[in-house]
């Protein structure tokens, strides 16, 4: 290794933090690109050509691969000679630091957390190789799967089955006879750790259920992170010496609200037009090594004779909105506000009424469901999930609870939003692992058309209330870990600037105000963002948040109300205020975090 790395910034993306001693030639760093914490491993060999390029296409696999738990991969990357890869960081001591013997509960809830981690890379077509100093134990008692480079193409998946029952095995103390085990489980372990192509186990999961019932315990009883106070594992975290927090990116200066009478704004007001952004996204292709992979074709090959619409980099007139009649409420707290609820590791959807009160569960898959949004009407909800495998877009009937899949084949799918009339669908779709882009597709999922593929990733859109343009949120290649707010015309394909680089971390979310007067995103670091809220006509920034890392605001139907998430009392929350920022409520309250709301009829 040619150099210490701590305390330098890595390809103007990586601000590397200090060398973790226990992880080899590994750091801990910031992504300003993704704006959270990684892991950066040095690579003492530089691969050669053929190597390098077999390596690529592996981080390319490897990257796509999602599940709660799992620390993700963000790819191989190169500095001069040096060359390092990066996945997802984890505070925490890892396994091999756990004196065994632990309870069979608590080697039950290790299977739990490994088992569909595992079962997620043998889908990707990948195996493990899992090993202890793999397995990291985090403050809050999740079990994180880390070491995704050194995997290896699946040929058998009972070689990883067989190192997760050893792993289970040294948890339980090492010596089966020795321990006071259930028979049945001393009976079946065998098939796990002596596996033959005749006698095994199909998957991880049939494994842990198999174990479970072996031992009589419900699998559903178990939680899905480590808990109790007095556990060897929990005890072994409380004493961990963890690194001192990481500093994030300061955000940019804008309005405050006045500490008293929130109803005005204080005297420095940002006051700016808007500006055009010549030469962005040429700036943005020259910095792409290739453009994303097979987006043109995809349109092109799509139902109908539509084509994809070029980027036009320059300025888009940005005229005021007509407002969009909505149905009367008292206090305008009509309509219901659907949310991501993670519930024991799984993302589902919720729904809630705006004057709070019993948290309706709305799907209960063993899959992961994000994004949601209602239609214009009320009637359906727009989502985005991957019980298929991959992350497609779903539209679901609130009346009839019939679930259709609207697309397929199109990438993986984040973000959606309807049209204001509801017969279009606007989505980012990332290809290959290639940054998002915007797309649209009609409301029974014909004619995907490309509408814009700029020099970012592409977070989130929302359609104008007059349906002539969508705003969205996109991050900058050109300066690490700042977001920018766009408006692209639909009918001319011209886009403009809205935050123009002024504000460090405008993403993550964006709503249009029903009378179309104002945007509102969230910006700030990571842990720190605040809600933003943005007036079209004066271009004027005002912060409506103090405080709490407030997230994905969005406004009632009526547009007397926003709601959004926040961590104020240390977990996410549901809460709503006022367009001032006043008059905040809080909606929802679980130990588990709720986030995503969007407001509906």
């Amino acid at each position: 290794m040619s150099a210490d790395w701590s305390n330098q910034l890595l390809l103007s993306r990586f601000r590397v933090d200090v060398r973790l001693t226990a992880a080899g030639h590994a750091y801990r760093a910031w992504d300003l690109s993704l704006s959270k914490p990684v892991t950066v491993h040095y690579l003492p060999t530089p691969p050669e050509d053929d190597a390098r390029r077999a390596l690529e296409e592996k981080a390319r696999s490897l990257a796509k691969i999602t599940q709660a738990g799992l620390l993700p991969f963000y790819g191989l990357f190169e500095i001069g000679a040096d060359s390092f890869w990066v996945d997802g960081h984890a505070e925490g001591p890892s396994l091999r630091y756990l004196e065994a013997p632990v309870p069979l509960t608590e080697a039950l809830t290790y299977l739990k957390a490994l088992a569909p981690q595992l079962d997620a890379i043998h889908k990707a077509g990948w195996a493990h190789a899992l090993r202890p100093q793999n397995i990291y134990i985090g403050r809050d008692g999740q079990i994180h799967l880390g070491g995704l480079f050194y995997a290896t193409p699946l040929s058998q998946p009972y070689d990883d089955i067989r190192s997760l029952a050893e792993i289970f095995v040294h948890l339980l103390g090492g010596d089966l006879e020795k321990g006071n085990l259930p028979e049945f489980l001393l009976r079946i372990l065998p098939r796990a750790l002596k596996p033959t192509s005749e006698i095994h186990f199909e998957s991880a999961t049939e494994f842990f259920l198999t174990a479970c019932m072996a031992c009589r315990v419900q699998a559903e009883s178990l939680p899905g992170r480590l808990t109790g106070a007095d556990s060897p594992s929990a005890l072994l975290a409380k004493n961990w010496e963890y690194l001192p927090p990481l500093s994030a990116p300061r955000p940019a200066t804008v309005v405050k609200l006045a500490e008293t009478g929130r109803d005005r704004p204080s005297a420095w007001v940002w006051l700016f037009g808007l500006l055009a952004v010549f030469g962005a996204f040429a700036l943005g292709w020259w910095l792409l090594p290739t453009p994303q992979p097979g987006a043109v074709s995809l349109a092109a090959s799509a139902a109908g004779s539509a084509s994809p619409i070029p980027p036009l980099p320059v300025s888009a007139p940005l005229a005021t909105e007509t407002a969009i009649p909505t149905s009367p409420a008292p206090d305008g707290l009509g309509g219901r506000i659907v949310f991501t609820c993670t519930r024991r590791e799984i993302n589902h959807l919720c729904m809630v009424s705006p004057q709070g009160g019993e948290i309706a569960l709305l799907t209960a898959e063993r899959a992961h469901d994000f994004y949601p949004t209602f239609s214009p009407d009320g009637g359906m909800l727009l989502f985005s999930s991957n019980r298929g495998g991959t992350f497609n877009l779903y539209i679901k009937l609130l009346q009839s609870d019939i679930l259709t899949r609207l697309t397929d084949g199109l990438g993986e799918i984040s973000a959606s939003a309807f049209s204001v009339d509801g017969s279009q669908v606007a989505f980012a779709s990332s290809r290959d692992g290639q940054p998002a882009d915007l797309w649209v597709i009609t409301r029974e999922g014909t004619n995907p058309r490309l509408l814009h593929d700029g020099s970012g990733n592409i977070a989130s859109m929302a359609w104008s209330p007059n349906g002539s343009s969508l705003a969205f949120v996109m991050s900058q290649p050109e300066t690490p870990g700042m977001y920018d707010a766009y408006i692209l015309d639909l009918a001319t394909s011209q886009v403009s600037s809205v935050t123009n680089g002024k504000l460090v971390g405008a993403g993550g979310s964006i709503d249009w105000s029903p009378d179309g007067q104002f945007l509102l995103f969230f910006a700030g670091s990571p842990g720190n963002n605040e809600i933003i809220r943005y007036e079209i006509l004066t271009g004027e920034f005002l912060q409506l948040t103090s405080g709490g890392n407030n997230a994905a605001p969005a406004f009632s139907p009526d547009g007397q109300w926003i709601v959004f998430n926040s961590q104020r009392t240390g977990n996410a929350d549901i809460y709503i205020m006022r367009p001032d920022g006043s008059d905040v409520r809080q909606l929802t309250e679980d130990p588990d975090p709720d986030w995503q709301p969007r407001w509906g009829r």
